[in-house]
């Protein structure tokens, strides 16, 4: 539908043959504004809003674009969470590693004490 939007600007200006500045501005003025009409109404199409006109292959397109934006969402989120699964398991085994000295250092001034017990007689 842009495409077409576009070919029919372009071939009504260019049989004005017009090529003074303030045309060329216009031109591209004409063209931004119809780019972003197309824009405008490919969003509420995404959106659901504004279906009715739209053809029947049309709306595969749009159904296929949805359906790959889907895909695409999903495969990030994806990776997302397996990022964050991968960083909560290095964490925990931080963590274990961080308990296992902790014990250890325990462990040993337990052990340096029960001597010292000894020798006062407890």
């Amino acid at each position: 539908m842009y495409k077409t939007l576009e070919r029919y600007r372009s071939c009504n200006f260019n049989s004005e043959a017009t090529s003074t500045p303030e045309s060329e501005d216009y031109q591209e003025y004409l063209k931004l504004k119809t780019r972003v009409d197309f824009l405008q109404t490919t969003q509420r199409n995404l959106l659901g809003e504004d279906l009715g006109p739209l053809n029947m292959k049309e709306l595969e397109q749009l159904e296929n674009h949805i359906e790959m934006s889907l895909k695409h969402i999903r495969a990030t989120k994806s990776q997302q969470s397996f990022d964050q699964l991968f960083e909560l398991k290095r964490k925990e085994q931080q963590l274990q590693d961080v308990n296992k000295d902790l014990r250890k250092k325990v462990q040993c001034i337990n052990m340096s004490d029960k001597p010292h017990l000894f020798h006062h007689g407890l």
